[in-house]
């Protein structure tokens, strides 16, 4: 475990030192990091009560990565009361092959849910929903400031992604997502201005799609730097 600057990385912890890490969290980590304002957790395996314990101490807590986070069955109702206490503040949220079930999540707090207002990061990749994508909008209603957006390997309905409140996405990854063509190229019409980088990798997507989405991007004044259209059907023509 690594501690500087408010910030906690934490990764692969061995399971001899599960027990004396856990006893850490609970003695030492509240005491002394007040200004607590990051917490990587990303491929990790702790209990339930770590995550509590973060949502009733860090109330600077804006940015938290639970990426591959193996959870136990405690897990949902600790992510729940973390949302409610500071979720209103995050910047950076990140999920990618987590466990929790939004779905579930909202269903609890969608009464006073104002959405993440102030965030700037949400990464969900890897996550199989049955709702058409519906819990990511109702998610991330009020996040006009999101600039990076991480759904890749979903299998939710992308049309989702076209009702977010933010107009300013810069990052966006979309990779093997089996998207439509008709959403790919309302998406990237609806951010061609702000784009920065852009991962559509692995689509199964026409050329004739191709070639306009990439006239679409290359409009004068664009701010693209990178483009990843591996595993496309580009052609040497929609390039150039």
């Amino acid at each position: 475990m690594k501690e500087w600057k408010g910030t906690i990385t934490s990764c692969g912890e061995t399971k001899m030192r599960k027990k004396r890490l856990l006893l850490f969290w609970k003695k030492d980590i509240w005491k002394h990091c007040l200004l607590l304002r990051s917490i990587n957790l990303s491929y990790c395996k702790y209990s339930s009560e770590a995550l509590q314990a973060i949502a009733e101490h860090c109330h600077n807590l804006c940015d938290l990565d639970l990426s591959y986070y193996e959870s136990d069955g405690k897990f949902l109702a600790s992510f729940k009361s973390l949302l409610k206490k500071s979720g209103k503040q995050f910047l950076c949220l990140k999920l990618a092959g987590c466990g929790v079930n939004l779905t579930s999540v909202l269903t609890a707090i969608i009464s006073d849910w104002i959405g993440f207002t102030h965030l700037e990061e949400f990464s969900i990749a890897g996550k199989s929903h049955n709702d058409h994508g519906e819990f990511m909008f109702r998610f991330l209603r009020g996040s006009s400031n999101l600039n990076l957006l991480d759904i890749r390997q979903c299998s939710f309905s992308m049309d989702s992604v076209l009702f977010l409140p933010s107009h300013i996405i810069s990052h966006l990854y979309i990779s093997r997502c089996n998207i439509k063509e008709l959403c790919l190229e309302q998406i990237i019409a609806t951010w061609a201005k702000s784009l920065v980088h852009l991962d559509i990798s692995w689509n199964v997507l026409s050329e004739d799609c191709m070639k306009q989405n990439l006239c679409t991007l290359a409009a004068e004044g664009s701010l693209l730097v990178n483009l990843n259209l591996a595993g496309t059907a580009v052609d040497s023509t929609s390039v150039q």
